[in-house]
Formats: C-alpha cells, sequence, structure tokens
C-alpha cells in the first residue's frame, strides 16, 4: 500500500519481495522484478509491471488522485470514482495506495491507534514520587 512517485529514466530492481497494492505515479520505465510477487498494482505508463496478476499498466492517473503533479500526501487521496478504489486484494477488495488496506495513512502522518498529545507533571519529583497525566486521543 504505497505510492512511488517515481520520476527516473533508469528502472527500478525489485528482488526477492511481495509487491501488492502500490501505485506507480511517474515511473517511465519497466521495472525488473525477480524473485519476487507482484500483484495488485496499478501504474501510469506501460509496461512498467509484470502483466497478469491483476497488475495495470497505462492508467491515467489524473483520474486516479487528486493531484497526479502533486508533492504533498494530500495529493495522492483518491479521487471520487478513481480506478484505484477496491482494485485491490482481499474481501472485500481494497483500495490500492497508501490510503488503503487495514491501516491506511492518515493525513499529517497521524496513525490510526490513539496518540498521546500532552502530558503535565511536576519539574521535579516529590521525594520518589512524580505524578503524571497523559492524555491521549484516537486518530481514527
Amino acid at each position: 500500500h504505497n505510492v512511488f512517485n517515481a520520476v527516473s529514466t533508469t528502472s527500478g530492481l525489485v528482488n526477492n519481495s511481495t509487491v501488492t497494492n502500490n501505485l506507480f505515479n511517474k515511473a517511465n520505465t519497466a521495472y525488473t522484478f525477480t524473485n519476487s510477487t507482484v500483484q495488485y498494482n496499478m501504474s501510469a505508463v506501460a509496461n512498467v509491471l509484470p502483466a497478469g496478476n491483476n497488475n495495470q499498466n497505462g492508467i491515467d492517473m489524473n483520474t486516479v488522485f487528486a493531484d497526479e503533479n502533486g508533492n504533498t500526501d494530500a495529493d495522492f487521496v483518491l479521487k471520487a470514482g478513481s480506478p484505484a478504489i477496491g482494485a485491490g486484494t482481499g474481501a472485500p477488495a481494497v483500495d490500492l495506495g497508501a490510503f488503503g488496506g487495514s491501516s491506511p495513512f492518515k493525513l499529517a502522518m497521524q496513525p490510526a491507534i490513539p496518540a498521546i498529545y500532552k502530558i503535565e507533571g511536576p519539574a521535579a519529583p516529590s521525594g520518589n514520587t512524580m505524578v503524571l497525566t497523559f492524555s491521549t486521543k484516537s486518530n481514527n
């Protein structure tokens, strides 16, 4: 569940990996996958990904992302009606890219778990004791 925003004139080499549910934006040459499982991925350019296994090449990324030419995390949110919505592996099928799957990316890098946002306590302990108050919030 990644977005590879690669701009390169050389191909990528991937060895001994599982590559699933990813979006390859701006890749312009074929990747070489050795001893790897490559499935349920989408690329903007033809022949970047191996044929079969639900990989899709030559997809107009303007129909996929909020802004395919962007450079912030919010630019790579899937557009309404994006062909990447529900195109991943799973039951039910998941969205491709960083915002899909069981643990999707949260904008501003907020993890989908409770987070400590405030700690209160004295500047020094009272004897062998220090009372602290932790404040948490859910990012789900």
